[in-house]
C-alpha cells in the first residue's frame, strides 16, 4: 500500500510540474497574440488539473481505506 501512495506522491508531483509547464506555454502564446494554440495549452491545463484533483481524490480514499484496514488489523 505504501507503494502505491509513493506513485500516487509522484503522479501528482508530475501533474503540478506539467500543468504549470502548459499553464505558462500558454502565458506565452496568448502574449505572442497566437490564439488558437494559447486556447490548446489553456485547455491542456484544464485537463492536468482535473486530473490532479481526481489522484488527490483517490489518495484521501485510500489513506481512508488504509486508516480502516489498520485498525481492523489492531482488533486481531
Amino acid at each position: 500500500m505504501k507503494k502505491v501512495t509513493v506513485g500516487i506522491y509522484v503522479i501528482i508531483g508530475l501533474s503540478i510540474l506539467v500543468a504549470s509547464i502548459t499553464l505558462i506555454a500558454g502565458l506565452v502564446f496568448l502574449l505572442r497574440q497566437e490564439m488558437v494554440k494559447a486556447v490548446v495549452y489553456f485547455i491542456l491545463t484544464l485537463f492536468w488539473l482535473i486530473g490532479l484533483a481526481i489522484n488527490m481524490k483517490l489518495l484521501q480514499e485510500w489513506n481512508t481505506i488504509s486508516e480502516k484496514d489498520s485498525n481492523y488489523q489492531d482488533e486481531d
